[in-house]
């Protein structure tokens, strides 16, 4: 802090000296004020005297010291201060987002016991990643042309934080630990007790390289140094961090030119002789006429037969349905790597306390399945008898050929978990690893391999992975509408260069259509296979059609408006079931498939409505893929008793994202909804 005193003193006297000798006239053109953004390279210098972080449990006898690596990124706005062309005085408010990464070491000699005594060398390691947004007001100075000098206080607030710690033999090669492995002590989570603001005074130097004649864009070098003021967690531990970033700086000047000075006036001149006036007539240039461009829009809404019939009115139901949610006991990793894709949400132990079952009411299938390692852990809390099996797998091509030892990490690394985390005896969890999965996809396809990085869950009591049940709130068509249909009417004589086609409720957009040439002749705004398309509140449906030809003339046309009526329906019971875990190619319904299709077969009654549908991921040729779905839903129509007008095999479908291992699985699915009216 004083050097920083320093520094303010020193800039506050040079330029009491430069505003005392320098040219106060102004002079052009002036620089209003600046904006722009910057990004660099991040380098973290930790200052820490802590053996583990708050809450994590470590033997290491302290780390002493770190350092990390990242990025940062932000923009700037700077207020003029003074008026003179050079060694001008700025106020400068930034704001900037950083991510580092850094790494705790510490070794330390040991004593293991391994059928004698032997002294070893291990590393303990703190891994952590902290993702930042700053604010930093600042006071810069132009000493000389272009080089400026910039004093400020950075206030930030973490967005994520995350933590990776183990322990880890060095030397010798012949020893373990009492685990029988060579690492222990390995877990990872979120950092708690982080402070709430992290304080730092910055130092920036910089040189501006002009991009323009009058200097109103440039670029500039710039060089931070940031040392901070206050601890990273709320704890007494020492942990500061001091950051030295290079970087660059892209900023626009406005600049403002004054109108010149009006001329001198005209001497008097008499008896002067006037010229004859000469008119000159300028022909009359000819504009060619103006090309027609017409718009309009018609819309229609399309029944279950296919038919299209006027779009006046939408009726929505607002329907409570009991979902049954299929649990798919896999857990997927990432190619070579055992660590935890973020993608499945981790807890720490205290927040276990709190996991309630109701909280997947009206939660998508995907989301339900990214808490698949609480739902397990908290159904082996609440069921003392039961045992989980883990088995690793892998892929068992390139890089994971006979990859044994990366598969029994993967299933280790979900045993530390809900051993960590919810607390199951180690006795209760068996560990098992293999190379491909029993029941392997195609390992030759990118897709397949994918879905054999996974660790499979098994139970002797099968409640463990039982299909989650939820109450949903659902908005469905009534009268059996599927879609609406909109048909554009589009005559240009200079035709199209551009188009767009919206579809509004309450001024919200649902749904938008654009492109350029040719428009097609009608688009279909499809209610049956996107719920979020659906409307939930009883408002009007606007469809807008925009268009601009190639003379640069734009036409708008709005269709009738969509009266949309929502209706509660208490008189009508829903219930909807999922299938997966078919054989890859396979239609037969066996194991949790023909468990689940034998409890729908004692939920439906004779004025029930039952309709079944097969669907598939978009691994295969799209015939075969359809011909695959409809032979599962016809299987399953034979067990239940179904009439074939009740079956459909749609095929490859996407509603659930096919780039991830879990969505494919999911996508191969048979959906079988039953509907009963209730008095």
């Amino acid at each position: 802090m004083k050097i920083l005193l320093y520094i303010s003193c020193f800039v506050t006297f040079f330029n009491v000296l430069v505003a005392q000798n320098g040219d106060s006239a102004a002079c052009y053109p002036e620089v209003r004020w600046k904006a722009g953004a910057e990004a660099g390279y991040v380098r973290a210098m930790h200052n820490v005297a802590f053996s583990a972080l708050p809450g994590m449990f470590s033997c290491n006898p302290g780390f002493e010291g770190g350092n990390g690596s990242g990025l940062r990124a932000g923009g700037f706005y700077s207020m003029i201060l003074d008026s003179y062309c050079k060694h001008r005085w700025l106020f400068t408010l930034g704001v900037d987002i950083q991510r580092v990464s850094s790494a705790f070491t510490r070794t330390e000699n040991i004593v293991i016991d391994n059928d004698g005594l032997a002294v070893a060398t291990d590393e303990h390691r703190l891994n952590t990643t902290l993702l930042q947004v700053g604010i930093t007001p600042s006071v810069q100075w132009y000493p000389i042309d272009n080089v400026f000098v910039r004093v400020g206080m950075n206030v930030a607030r973490t967005l994520q934080s995350s933590y990776t710690t183990s322990e880890a033999l060095i030397t010798p090669s012949n020893v373990l630990f009492e685990n029988n492995l060579r690492t222990r002590n390995v877990s990872e989570g979120n950092i708690a007790s982080l402070s709430a603001l992290f304080a730092s005074a910055q130092v920036t130097l910089g040189y501006e390289f002009p991009l323009s004649v009058d200097g109103a864009y440039s670029i500039t070098p710039l060089v931070m140094y940031s040392y901070g003021i206050n601890n990273n967690v709320a704890t007494p531990d020492p942990w500061k961090t001091n950051v030295v970033s290079v970087g660059l700086q892209w900023s626009f000047a406005s600049l403002y030119y004054p109108p010149p000075p009006p001329p001198p006036p005209l001497p008097e001149l008499k008896n002067v002789p006037v010229a004859p006036v000469v008119v000159v007539t300028k022909p009359i240039e000819l504009k060619a006429p103006k090309r027609a461009l017409n718009v309009g829009v018609t819309s229609k809404t399309i029944d279950t037969r296919g038919n299209e019939v006027q779009a006046d009115k939408l009726e929505i139901y607002e329907i409570v349905q009991v979902t049954t949610h299929p649990l798919l006991n896999y857990v997927f990793f990432d190619s070579t790597q055992s660590m935890l894709h973020q993608r499945y949400v981790a807890l720490d132990s205290s927040q276990t306390l709190l996991f309630d079952f109701k909280q997947f009411n009206n939660v998508g299938t995907m989301e339900t399945y990214s808490q698949i390692l609480n739902i397990i852990g908290k159904r082996l809390r609440d069921t003392p008898k039961a045992n989980i099996t883990l088995t690793g797998c892998n892929a068992d091509i390139y890089s994971e050929l006979n990859a044994m030892e990366l598969s029994k990490a993967r299933a280790q690394r979900i045993a530390e978990y809900l051993q960590n985390v919810w607390g199951i005896a180690k006795e209760r969890i068996i560990v098992q690893a293999r190379d491909l999965p029993e029941k392997p996809s195609r390992n030759t396809v990118l897709d397949g391999a994918d879905e054999d990085r996974r660790v499979e869950f098994s139970s002797n009591i099968a409640d463990i992975v039982k299909p989650i049940i939820t109450y949903d709130t659902i908005y469905t068509t009534a009268n059996g509408v599927q879609s609406i249909v909109i048909h554009p009417d589009v005559k240009s004589e200079a035709g199209v260069l551009s188009w767009r086609v919206t579809v509004k409720q309450k001024g919200t957009i649902k749904k938008i259509y654009q492109g350029s040439g040719e428009m097609p002749s009608s688009f279909v705004y499809l209610l049956d296979e996107d719920s979020k398309l659906v409307p939930r509140v009883s408002a009007p449906l606007d469809i807008e059609v925009v268009v601009t030809d190639n003379d640069g003339t734009t036409s708008m046309a709005r269709s009738q408006s969509i009266q949309v009526q929502i209706t509660k329906r208490t008189d009508l019971q829903r219930e909807l079931y999922n299938l997966i875990l078919f054989d890859f190619g396979q239609s037969s319904i066996t194991g949790i498939n023909r468990a689940t299709v034998d409890f729908i077969k004692t939920r439906i009654q004779d004025k029930n409505s039952v309709m079944i549908e097969g669907l598939t991921d978009r691994v295969g040729e799209t015939d075969i893929n359809k011909q695959l779905a409809l032979r599962r839903a016809q299987s399953v129509a034979t067990i239940l008793g179904i009439p074939d007008q009740n079956i459909k095999g749609t095929g490859a479908s996407e509603l659930y994202s096919n780039d991830l291992p879990e969505g494919r699985f999911y996508c191969r699915t048979v959906k079988i909804l039953i509907e009963q009216k209730v008095k």
